[in-house]
C-alpha cells in the first residue's frame, strides 16, 4: 500500500511539467488573451448600441411575477436556483450573488458534508438578510447514482420551484492512474457526463411537472480552453473518441488535453440542448454558457505547488486573472438573461456581460452530434 501511494502522489508532478502538458497550456495563454480581446471589444459595440449588460426584459419581468402569483395560490414557492460546486470559488461566490438577488439557493452537499452546507447557510443569511437555502444530499456530483437520485418535486415539497441550474462543479484530474480504471476520468465524469445526466434529469422532471416549473434556464459555466488551437488541430475525430471513451487514460495520459476536450464537451452540449429545447417551442428550458475567464479556484489544488505559484503571480502580474466575485456577477445575468434577444446559445463573458457568439464547436454539427449521440 505505502509503495502504491508513493508512487500516485510521485506521479502527479512529473505529468504537470511534462512538455505535452506544457505546451497545451501554453496554448491556453494565447486562447484567453484572444477571447479578452473579442470580449472588449464586443462590449464596446454593445455599449455603443446601448444594450444592457444584463439583457433583462419587462416582458420576461411580467411573466415571473404572474408565476409568483400562481406559486402563492399553491402555498407560497420560493424561486430557487440549483447551484453544483457551491462550496468554494465560482460556485460559492455565484450562489452567493444569487442569495443577493432574492432566489432560494439549493444545494447538494456530499456525505458527510451537511456541517459544510449548514455553515453555508448562514453565510448566505448574513449576506442577505431573508436569504433560503435548501439542502439535498447526500449527493456527489461525481457519482451518477447520486445524480440520478437528483428529485425536484421533492424540493417543491419543501417550497421550493428549481427554475434555473448552475453547473459549477469542476475538477481538473492529474492522475492517470484514476483516469484508468474503467469507467473514464474524473475530469469527463465530473466537468461533462454527469452534467448530462443531472441536466436531462431536472429539464425532463421540470417538463412533467406541468406549465408552472416548465420555464427552466440552465447555465453551464464553461471555460476559453475550449477554444484553443490545440482542440481544433486534433479534430473532431479526437474528441469523438474522448466522448466515447469518457477520457480514459492510458500511458501517455495528458490531464490538460482531458480538460480541455470537458470544456469543448459542455460547450457543444450547452448549444445542441438549447436547439433541441427551443426548437420544441413549448417555451420552456434555454441554455446559456457562460465563460468565466481565468479565475483563482482550487481547480489547480493537485498542480504541483511551483507550478500553482508560477500560474497564479503570472496571472496576475499581467493582469489577467478574474476575482470568483466577477465571474459571479456574469452568473446572474446568464440566470436572468433574454435568450430571445439572441440567435443560438447565448455565450457571455462573465466579465463585462458581453456576448462572444457561439464558437466553432457550438455549431459544428459533427461536434454537436458526438455529444447528442452520448448514452447516459
Amino acid at each position: 500500500t505505502t509503495t502504491t501511494t508513493t508512487t500516485t502522489t510521485a506521479w502527479t508532478p512529473r505529468a504537470m511539467w511534462r512538455p505535452d502538458v506544457l505546451c497545451v497550456m501554453l496554448d491556453w495563454v494565447l486562447a484567453l488573451a484572444r477571447v479578452m480581446a473579442r470580449a472588449t471589444v464586443a462590449r464596446a459595440v454593445e455599449d455603443a448600441r446601448g444594450v444592457d449588460a444584463r439583457r433583462t426584459t419587462r416582458g420576461d419581468e411580467d411573466e415571473d411575477e404572474d408565476e409568483d402569483d400562481e406559486d402563492e395560490e399553491d402555498g407560497t414557492l420560493d424561486v430557487g436556483v440549483f447551484v453544483t460546486g457551491w462550496s468554494s470559488g465560482i460556485g460559492r461566490a455565484s450562489a452567493l450573488a444569487l442569495a443577493k438577488e432574492g432566489f432560494a439557493i439549493v444545494v447538494p452537499y456530499r456525505l458527510g458534508g451537511v456541517d459544510a452546507a449548514n455553515a453555508f447557510a448562514r453565510e448566505c443569511r448574513r449576506a442577505a438578510k431573508d436569504s433560503r437555502v435548501e439542502l439535498v444530499g447526500p449527493l456527489d456530483v461525481g457519482s451518477e447514482r447520486d445524480v440520478m437520485k437528483v428529485s425536484l418535486s421533492e424540493i417543491r415539497r419543501r417550497g421550493v420551484d428549481v427554475r434555473a441550474v448552475v453547473h459549477c462543479a469542476a475538477v481538473f484530474n492529474t492522475d492517470r492512474n484514476a483516469a484508468s480504471r474503467g469507467d473514464g476520468s474524473p475530469t469527463a465524469r465530473v466537468n461533462f457526463r454527469n452534467v448530462v445526466r443531472l441536466t436531462d434529469r431536472l429539464v425532463d422532471e421540470a417538463r412533467r411537472a406541468g406549465k408552472t416549473s416548465a420555464r427552466m434556464r440552465v447555465v453551464f459555466v464553461g471555460s476559453f480552453v475550449h477554444q484553443c488551437a490545440t482542440a481544433r488541430l486534433l479534430g473532431v475525430d479526437a474528441f469523438r473518441r474522448w466522448v466515447k471513451t469518457g477520457g480514459e487514460g492510458g500511458r501517455y495520459y495528458n490531464p490538460a488535453i482531458d480538460y480541455m476536450w470537458s470544456k469543448v464537451a459542455i460547450s457543444a452540449y450547452a448549444a445542441a440542448k438549447h436547439r433541441e429545447w427551443t426548437k420544441s417551442g413549448d417555451g420552456g428550458a434555454s441554455a446559456v454558457l457562460v465563460d468565466p475567464g481565468l479565475v483563482d479556484t482550487r481547480l489547480i489544488r493537485d498542480w504541483p505547488t511551483a507550478l500553482q505559484a508560477f500560474y497564479r503571480l503570472g496571472a496576475k502580474a499581467l493582469r489577467l486573472m478574474r476575482d470568483p466575485s466577477d465571474v459571479a456577477r456574469g452568473v446572474v445575468r446568464a440566470v436572468r438573461f433574454d435568450s430571445a434577444a439572441t440567435e443560438g446559445c447565448p455565450h457571455i463573458y462573465a466579465a463585462n456581460g458581453a456576448l462572444l457568439g457561439e464558437s466553432f464547436w457550438m455549431r459544428d454539427e459533427r461536434a454537436l452530434g458526438c455529444v447528442r449521440s452520448l448514452a447516459v
